[in-house]
């Protein structure tokens, strides 16, 4: 396992602090205007500038962004669970949320400033937001019909491109079993303190970044637009909770050491954001500005840090929990009565991957990887033997009905799963 490099980090504390192992990157999911600008100035004061892996699908030198992810093990983007296959490799996931409404009312503030005024600078615009900057696009109008994107953290953070009650579930689970760390814009504090807890980094502090900048008054948002974005978004709104519960939980598990320490980042906290911030109303997409930050590292190294301290050395002290698994695969389709593809373990790339095929509730196949895969291996994948061939029980199944291609014990899909049906994909 590759060790964090948190020798290379700024020395703030009197003590070092225990080193934490982590055997996989970390990927920041950032959902827009969720404060996910304001978590990138936590990871430049922790890491120094540059070190953050920023992805972009329209990126020149690609592969040199993901070869800087795989030696920082920090990097992220406006990109749902499931990067990873993109990446060709396993990782940890986390991703901040923020109340549904709050995020959608930031969002059209956001878009009418012409993102802070970046838009003129090259930053790209959605049709929407354009629409909303030229004023063309009433706030009730925004909300109501939930412009720019429909149950976006349930889009997020399930993978799925078209969220239903299937997908909210999904990402329920993701959360639980993928993700190091999740929190809400709404306590930025407690999400970066537990994140140092699981991430290996050292100051749960920030810079505040890219809030909407003020243009002109608008009408307040009506009382029926809420209630239809609350409706048409319940996905999202149920997420939120879920995550809120999760945090509380996580919260608790730290014991009395995680509150005290709370308290003590907050009130350097609030030091920090009354000092003049040049980055309020900036995104990441210019960087940020390494003298400011320098200020507020020293400033951070004069503060009396001993209970977060005493949290941090207790919690890299407890066992560690690693998160599920992460797998990829695909069925190249059914013939014969013999299912076919490959499939791998991005976390385990040497073990065998045990696949079973259902058809409702019931299990009509098992099988497991083991078969050379030359195709598959020359893609980039580093397993040789990720092929599969399922011999089907004959009169089990009818033309009729649906099968799926499910990992064994994990609720992990990929995209080629099902349903199908014999001789052909109905997907």
């Amino acid at each position: 396992m590759n060790k964090l490099p948190i020798s290379n980090l700024p020395k703030l504390y009197h003590q070092a602090l225990p080193e934490i192992t982590l055997s996989l990157p970390l990927f920041f999911i950032h959902p827009p205007k969720s404060g996910g600008s304001t978590v990138r100035t936590f990871f430049d004061l922790n890491l120094g500038s540059n070190q953050f892996s920023d992805f972009l699908w329209n990126r020149p030198r690609w592969n040199n962004c993901k070869q800087k992810f795989s030696i920082s093990k920090f990097g992220g983007g406006h990109f749902s669970f499931g990067y990873h296959r993109a990446l060709k490799m396993a990782v940890n996931y986390t991703t901040i949320l923020r109340d549904p409404l709050a995020r959608q009312i930031s969002h059209f503030h956001y878009a009418r400033s012409g993102k802070n005024g970046e838009v003129s600078q090259g930053v790209p615009i959605s049709l929407m937001e354009a629409g909303a900057m030229r004023g063309d696009i009433s706030i009730d109008e925004w909300v109501s019909e939930s412009y720019d994107d429909l149950n976006l953290f349930t889009k997020m953070v399930s993978g799925h491109p078209n969220p239903d009650t299937t997908s909210l579930q999904v990402a329920k689970n993701n959360l639980r079993a993928h993700f190091l760390a999740v929190g809400t814009c709404e306590d930025m504090s407690s999400y970066l303190l537990r994140l140092c807890a699981t991430g290996g980094l050292q100051m749960p502090f920030f810079v505040e970044a890219n809030r909407a900048h003020p243009k002109s008054p608008v009408s307040p948002v009506s009382d029926a637009a809420k209630r239809k974005f609350l409706e048409t978004n319940r996905l999202d709104v149920e997420l939120y909770t879920e995550a809120s519960t999760l945090i509380a939980q996580d919260e608790q598990s730290y014991g009395p050491a995680f509150a005290d320490a709370l308290e003590q980042v907050k009130q350097i906290q609030r030091q920090i954001n009354s000092m003049p911030n040049p980055h309020v109303h900036d995104s990441f997409a210019f960087g940020f500005n390494d003298e400011h930050l320098s200020k507020v590292r020293t400033f951070i190294k004069d503060c009396n840090l001993d209970a977060i301290q005493h949290f941090l050395t207790q919690a890299r002290e407890a066992k560690y929990h690693g998160r599920a698994d992460l797998y990829e695969g695909h069925v190249d389709g059914i013939l014969d009565g013999v299912v076919r593809g490959w499939a791998l373990n991005f976390t385990h790339p040497a073990e065998a991957v045990h696949l079973k095929v259902v058809c409702g509730d019931r299990v009509v196949a098992t099988g497991r990887t083991g078969e050379p895969r030359a195709d598959v291996q020359a893609a980039g994948y580093d397993t040789p033997t990720s092929g599969f061939s399922i011999s089907l029980p004959k009169n089990m199944v009818s033309p009729e009905e649906d099968l799926h291609v499910l990992i064994e014990g994990t609720s992990n899909r990929f995209p080629s799963s099902g349903p199908w049906r014999l001789g052909w994909h109905l997907a």
